[in-house]
């Protein structure tokens, strides 16, 4: 389903969290749902990214973090063959927000959420 508007296959995280929040779990049921019965995997990517804040390093292990909170979610939901999916993190190096560097610091964390996400793709049997 890489067809799928970006935003329907984009799932949020909280600071520094690499958990799936509820609203995260309600968007990939609302994903699945729109995928049907089909839950054999051909291929897909499932990407983790994560906000400017904090160390390169430590963004690059917590964003695969959050890509593999996905996949299990996806797993536990019964999809099958999973492991044909590419699952990586890209830390900050993606990042597409731009806040004011003015920003007190919990203004700064709300203004970069966009940027602390996971984006789905797969591609299922029919």
């Amino acid at each position: 389903f890489p067809s799928h508007d970006k935003a329907e296959r984009t799932v949020y995280f909280d600071f520094d969290r690499s958990n799936l929040t509820v609203e995260g779990m309600n968007k990939l049921d609302e994903l699945l749902v729109k995928i049907g019965e089909a839950h054999e995997v051909i291929r897909g990517n499932i990407v983790g990214y994560a906000d400017e804040m904090g160390k390169d390093d430590y963004n690059r292990i917590l964003s695969s973090k959050r890509a593999e909170a996905v996949k299990g979610y996806l797993i536990a939901r019964g999809f099958k063959n999973i492991g044909v999916v590419e699952v990586r993190g890209l830390g900050e190096s993606a990042s597409t927000t731009s806040c004011a560097p003015t920003l007190e610091r919990q203004e700064r964390i709300d203004c970069l959420r966009q940027d602390r996400r996971v984006e789905v793709e797969l591609d299922v049997m029919e």
